[in-house]
């Protein structure tokens, strides 16, 4: 203070009074940087605690962050005697926060209590230093297989699905195309099974090599792995087709056991080309003469039904014993049951075929009483003429 009032006094400011004040200033601004600086949230998770080797253990990072514009920076992740695949960071942006996400698969290939270090992750928000980030070690139990398990089988979920689409119906010497796919849940890449070996030709068929293509999703719940093949072949012989058996055997850690699994066997005939125009031509008229035999039944029974209630009809509205008898003949001609059927053969015919029907009994009835009867009765045949078709 002394020195700056004797720079004061002699009329100009000293260079320490503007350095004191640099240095003020400064420390001011550091300070209330450190104040404003985020410390963010850190939630470290991993999905077990106790696997077999070569399955999966997810590790999910998650850094919560009111900075929208913050983002992770995570050094490779690499352990000996393991496959390690690390997700691309995600964010999920809420109102007031901002989630940014890391995962990694991990395949353990030995077994043992492990402690694994983390990578080094930094944090890096808009404004402000960087931070890097205190991680926990992984604490893992790997249990050995057991020893009927080969090292190189998958350990996981493993599906198979034979898309063949060429129809149950192909030409001999005609090259088509089989396709065969492979789906692996939370398995390693290296482990998923090849199935070129097993698709070899047979007497009737001759198997061509395979291409295939490989896709591995990374999902929140774990890893998938797609393989797709592509199989060129050719029947050379007519008759029914098998295609080779494709089978697949991998260990289910959910239950500690070994499965196998193997594809479907579709329903496959081989002809000549000449053979399978020939099976075309055949069913086409096949289906034409069906065509024709259920139109022509189609139409008797149509022309029977119309007969049969023109004769109704006529029987229900018969004034005397000579129209009776006339549509009695018509309906016993359209129903096939004969010519000159006497009323009580005829009733009973009609109720064999229809069930009874008391109306109809009554009319017969009162018809053999008028007619053939030397008693009087009432003439019911006007009354009848109101009765109504169905009635029948």
């Amino acid at each position: 203070m002394v020195s700056l009032k004797k720079h004061i006094k002699t009329g100009g400011v000293g260079i320490s009074f503007y350095l004191y004040f640099l240095v003020f200033f400064i420390y001011l601004q550091t300070t209330q940087l450190a104040n404003a600086e985020e410390k963010p949230s850190i939630q470290l998770t991993q999905s077990t605690q106790e696997i077999w080797q070569r399955q999966q253990l997810l590790v999910t990072l998650i850094v919560e962050t009111k900075d929208p514009f913050a983002r992770l920076d995570a050094d490779n992740f690499q352990q000996q005697g393991m496959s390690i695949i690390a997700y691309p960071l995600k964010k999920i942006e809420g109102k007031n926060k901002t989630q940014l996400i890391l995962q990694w698969a991990i395949f353990p290939f030995i077994s043992g209590k492990l402690n694994l270090p983390m990578p080094t992750v930094v944090f890096r928000p808009n404004k402000g230093r960087k931070q890097t980030l205190a991680l926990n070690k992984l604490s893992i139990n790997v249990k050995k297989l057991p020893l009927y398990i080969p090292p190189t089988l998958p350990v996981g979920k493993i599906t198979l699905k034979n898309n063949w689409d060429n129809g149950f119906l192909i030409k001999t010497n005609e090259l088509i195309e089989w396709k065969l796919s492979v789906i692996g849940e939370n398995i390693a890449a290296e482990t998923m099974p090849p199935l070129s070996q097993q698709l070899v030709s047979t007497n009737a068929l001759t198997i061509l090599p395979s291409t295939h293509k490989q896709k591995t999703i990374l999902t929140e719940h774990g890893i998938i792995q797609q393989r797709y093949y592509q199989i060129p072949l050719k029947a050379h012989r007519n008759g029914k087709l098998a295609l080779p058996k494709v089978t697949v055997q991998f260990f289910d850690p959910a239950t500690g056991k070994l499965n196998k699994i193997q594809t479907d066997q579709p329903y496959i005939i081989s002809l000549d080309r000449w053979l399978l125009s020939t099976l075309v031509i055949l069913s086409i008229l096949l289906l034409l003469y069906i065509s024709v035999r259920l139109s022509s039944r189609a139409k008797l029974w149509l022309t029977s039904v119309v007969k049969r209630r023109q004769a109704t009809r006529l029987f229900m509205l018969a004034e005397n014993y000579q129209q009776t008898r006339s549509a009695i003949n018509q309906l016993a001609l359209v129903e096939g049951w004969g010519a000159n059927l006497s009323l009580t053969d005829f009733l009973e015919a009609w109720q064999e075929k229809y069930g009874k029907s008391a109306k109809l009994e009554t009319k017969i009835h009162h018809l053999q009483a008028q007619y053939f009867s030397s008693k009087p009765v009432v003439n019911v045949l006007n009354k009848s003429r109101k009765n109504k078709i169905s009635d029948m």
